[in-house]
């Protein structure tokens, strides 16, 4: 399942257009940052369950 457009602009807005990793600026990356979503696994299932 991917993020809506709206979801995706609120992430950006809230980033700042920076990479919340490295915190570069949208302007100093060669094409457009991804937004990646980043489940949490259960606490009590195991990793293997989800690849």
């Amino acid at each position: 399942m991917s993020l809506s457009d709206p979801v995706r602009q609120i992430v950006r807005q809230r980033a700042g257009n920076c990479c919340e990793y490295c915190l570069s600026h949208q302007d100093y990356i060669m094409g457009r940052l991804q937004v990646d979503r980043n489940l949490p696994i259960p606490s009590g299932v195991m990793a293997t369950a989800f690849t």
